[in-house]
């Protein structure tokens, strides 16, 4: 490494090593935010690996773990993905990134979040129809390549928010940073949800931000890829996730992976998954397509299911 690419390590593992006192401030500030959809973890081969995610970061999925890796991609993405959530929550994700050059790319993402099977009761608890829930953002993401092995990225979000008849809006921001390592290692970090209290009819409160940071390994020609990740919300106790995926050839690829979800019903999760690549669209049309699957165990609460469909060309 050049004498740079060791300065910038040298501040991103500081950063990382004062992490932990960082959390001291956080859950001193434990109590309730807003816009809570916006912790929705999206993307099928992400969740597959338990979350650990933000030192990988090398397709369109970039666009939510960390912006930075967007550097990584080699050709134009489309993706689609859709979340069973619990409680009949349906979550959606219309996302497409490319390569500008060398050392610039960019992403577009829509993410929805709603239901309309909330029962509306009046204040004497009669039932008075069905409210609904429809939130969403639109974001725009940006990365640049400092250096060989070292990228940063930025996403703008725009958020509005409708509970019946009641709207918000307002905006976040997310910062990353992702640096290559020798020994096939990367180490990420991301900071989420940046912005102002958001506002709804006659209230104001703080967004869900988080600090994510975590390291990736891939072994075996690239075809295993294990990574574990840490977060640091400011609603919540620290957040542990830990992941793996194999790539058993260009057809299919297994994932696996452990995600703490301690702030739903103080329960942690399993996760698994699975993709299957279409190499004949590939031959035929020049376009490589993947359907990816995930699983996502929350204890009592159920499980949630995520189906991708991603495009490169």
């Amino acid at each position: 490494m050049s004498k740079k690419e060791k300065l910038l390590l040298f501040i991103l593992l500081s950063a990382i090593c004062h992490l932990p006192s960082v959390l001291t401030a956080a859950t001193s500030q434990t109590g309730t935010t807003t816009a809570s959809f916006l912790k929705i973890e999206t993307g099928a081969r992400p969740v597959g690996m338990g979350g650990a995610y933000v030192a990988v970061v090398d397709d369109i999925n970039a666009v939510y773990w960390n912006p930075a890796g967007l550097v990584q991609l080699q050709s134009r993405e489309f993706s689609f993905i859709h979340t069973a959530w619990l409680e009949k929550i349906h979550h959606e994700t219309v996302s497409f990134a490319a390569p500008g050059n060398q050392r610039f790319a960019y992403g577009l993402s829509v993410v929805f979040f709603g239901t309309t099977d909330i029962d509306r009761r009046t204040a004497a608890g009669i039932n008075d129809g069905k409210a609904k829930v429809a939130d969403y953002y639109e974001s725009v993401s940006l990365a640049w390549k400092l250096m060989d092995n070292t990228s940063i990225g930025a996403t703008l979000k725009s958020i509005q928010m409708t509970l019946d008849n009641d709207k918000g809006s307002g905006y976040a921001l997310d910062l990353g940073a992702l640096q290559k390592l020798p020994l096939n290692m990367s180490v990420g970090i991301m900071v989420q949800n940046l912005g102002p209290k958001m506002k709804a009819v006659d209230t104001s409160e703080k967004l869900p931000t988080n600090v994510k940071t975590g390291l990736a390994w891939r072994a075996l020609d690239n075809k295993l890829v294990l990574a574990g990740d840490i977060d640091l919300p400011n609603d919540r106790e620290m957040k542990f996730h830990a992941g793996a995926e194999y790539q058993f050839n260009r057809l299919f690829a297994l994932r696996a992976g452990y995600e703490d979800v301690g702030s739903l019903g103080n329960s942690s999760g399993m996760t698994a998954g699975i993709s299957i690549n279409e190499d004949m669209l590939d031959e035929i049309l020049n376009v490589n397509m993947q359907f990816d699957y995930s699983w996502l165990y929350f204890g009592e609460l159920g499980s949630t299911h995520r189906i991708g469909i991603s495009v490169k060309f």
